[in-house]
C-alpha cells in the first residue's frame, strides 16, 4: 500500500507500526527522535531558545533508565489518533538576547508574546 489514496486509519497504523520499530530498534528510536527535534530545534531557534540544551536533554532523557527509546507514544482510541511527546524543556521568554535581538523580538511578536508554558 502506498499513501496515495490511503485513509487516516491506514495512514494511523503504518504510525503505529513506525512506533513499535522505534521502541524494538534503538537505532530506529535515534532517527525517530531526530525527526521530532528537527521541528522543536527550529521552533525555538527562531524564538532565542538554547536549542542545543533542549536537544541535549530530549536525548538524555530517551536513555532515562533505560536504552534509548522513542520520546512519542502513539494510539488509536476509537476514532482518534492520539499521539504524545514528552521531553524536558527549559524555557525562557524574557530577558537576554530575546528583549534585544530584532529577530527574536519580531518571531514573539509574531507569536503573540507567548508565555514559558504556551512556547513549551
Amino acid at each position: 500500500m502506498g499513501w496515495k489514496g490511503a485513509t487516516g486509519r491506514e495512514v494511523a497504523e503504518k504510525i503505529l507500526e513506525a512506533q513499535r520499530f522505534a521502541e524494538l530498534d534503538q537505532f530506529r528510536a535515534t532517527t525517530h527522535n531526530k525527526g521530532i527535534m528537527n521541528g522543536i530545534d527550529a521552533v525555538a531557534l527562531a524564538m532565542g531558545q538554547d536549542w542545543r540544551a533542549i536537544e541535549s536533554a530530549a536525548h538524555s532523557y530517551a536513555a532515562l533508565g533505560r536504552r534509548y527509546g522513542p520520546l512519542t507514544t502513539y494510539k488509536i482510541n476509537g476514532n482518534t489518533f492520539e499521539a504524545e511527546l514528552e521531553i524536558p524543556l527549559s524555557i525562557g521568554t524574557k530577558g537576554g538576547a530575546i528583549s534585544t535581538n530584532p529577530s527574536y523580538v519580531a518571531t514573539h511578536q509574531i507569536m503573540d508574546y507567548p508565555t514559558a508554558v504556551e512556547l513549551g
